[in-house]
């Protein structure tokens, strides 16, 4: 799941933060590290300047001692001395632990002697530490309200686009009324731009979908006239008496022709609906009482084929679809298991109940065929050249009403066509 821009903005600032305040602390921490410095090597430098002139007049002058500062006089190699001095060089040491105390220590060498003069510096670095902890607190703190901060700030920001994006959530392409996004008064002058250029594009959408119905209704009507025109004079031609079979074969031949081209007409103008507008059509039916049916009217496309077309077990069960696209669904897979096979026998039966099963002795499929096929389903698109539209319809079908479709080849022995249409089926045995 992304991250939203909210929570990255409050993230980044918070990760800056303590950059920033970690590069302070860092800086804040190396100056008082030199001025104590500083001031160590000050105070203990007089202290030794100071014994030093002493001893020059007095040599035997008493060491200066008292309850923060320490001297020792030693030779080199004198074991006398505190384990925690002994490796240590002329100059100034800094946090020595001398026996359990923090020192800060100054060596001197003079006459062969080496001089320690010590200060105890426990009772700082004990308050320096504390308000090292501190300013961690604090800083951590500081980091804390101030991503508090700027997630409320950016949830404020990032209102307006939330609010845009579910405008676009609830537009419904293709509805009767015009419908237009809507701005909140404190948006932000970006957001009023992208809102008014989304509105352009819905008055162009709203156009083109206003043209195509157009389109789609025009030419429906002139594609249905001359359809009826073809049909009727072939259903009169049909009655006369004396017409001889081999003139009344392709009158009915015609006749069929046209039916399936109604259908077909019909079954486009649906699939250019919703999914939501295609279902409104749709009607309770016995699946196992229409396939005969079917089957009778795709008996004139085997008379000049060694090919029979035969009916297996028919599972009852109840669909509720639209009737008519169930039938020409199972009308183009018949069609094409016919086009496709020479001789033999297409069995057409329906095994669950709401399964459509058509198995047919033809050419069989190649696997690029078949996978093809799973492509119109998966991407709703037509078909490629010489695949016809059969298989095209059916992918978009079965997009809009959640069925499905498998081939499966047989090899030399055909193809099996399994139309599954459960998702349609409200009573089973």
């Amino acid at each position: 799941m992304k991250r939203s821009l909210r929570s990255r903005i409050a993230v980044g600032l918070a990760g800056y933060s303590l950059l920033l305040a970690a590069s302070v602390i860092g800086i804040g921490y190396t100056v008082h590290e030199s001025l104590e410095w500083m001031v160590w090597h000050a105070q203990l430098d007089g202290e030794m300047a100071t014994y030093l002139q002493q001893r020059a007049r007095q040599p035997d002058a008493v060491l200066p001692r008292s309850s923060k500062l320490k001297t020792y006089v030693a030779n080199r190699g004198d074991g006398s001395l505190p384990p925690a001095l002994r490796a240590l060089g002329p100059g100034l040491h800094d946090d020595i632990d001398v026996d359990g105390v923090e020192t800060a220590v100054m060596v001197r060498e003079v006459d062969g002697q080496r001089i320690y003069m010590l200060i105890d510096i426990s009772a700082l670095e004990a308050e320096e530490r504390r308000i090292g902890w501190l300013l961690i607190a604090l800083t951590l703190l500081g980091a804390a309200l101030l991503v508090l901060a700027i997630w409320w700030l950016s949830g404020r920001l990032m209102r307006p686009v939330s609010a845009l994006a579910a405008s676009v959530d609830h537009l419904q392409p293709g509805a009767v009324q015009a419908q237009r996004l809507q701005v909140q008064t404190d948006s932000t002058a970006e957001i009023d731009s992208i809102a008014t250029a989304m509105n352009r594009l819905l008055d162009r959408v709203d156009q083109l979908i206003l043209r195509e119905r157009d389109f789609v209704n025009t030419v429906s009507h002139e594609l249905r006239t001359p359809l009826a025109v073809i049909s009727g004079a072939a259903q009169l031609a049909e009655q006369q008496v004396d017409l001889p079979e081999h003139v009344r074969r392709p009158i009915q031949r015609i006749r069929n022709a046209a039916q399936e081209v109604e259908q077909l007409i019909h079954l486009l103008l649906v699939l250019a609906k919703s999914p939501e507008r295609l279902r409104d059509s749709d009607e309770e039916f016995r699946l196992d009482e229409l396939l005969p049916d079917i089957l009778s009217d795709h008996r004139h496309l085997v008379h000049d084929k060694a090919l029979q077309l035969e009916l297996g077990a028919l599972a009852p069960g109840r669909l509720r679809a639209p009737p008519g696209i169930v039938q020409v669904a199972i009308s183009n897979l018949l069609r094409n298991a016919i086009e496709n096979s020479d001789r033999g026998v297409i069995q057409v039966s329906v095994t669950p109940a709401g399964v459509v099963r058509i198995r047919d002795s033809g050419h069989g499929m190649s696997p690029e065929d078949i996978s093809r096929v799973y492509a119109l389903q998966a991407r709703g698109a037509s078909s490629g050249p010489g695949q016809g539209i059969g298989l095209a319809l059916i992918a978009r079908i079965c997009e809009h009403l959640s069925w499905r479709l498998d081939i499966e080849s047989q090899g030399d022995a055909g193809t099996l066509a399994i139309l599954d249409l459960r998702k349609s089926l409200i009573m089973a045995p």
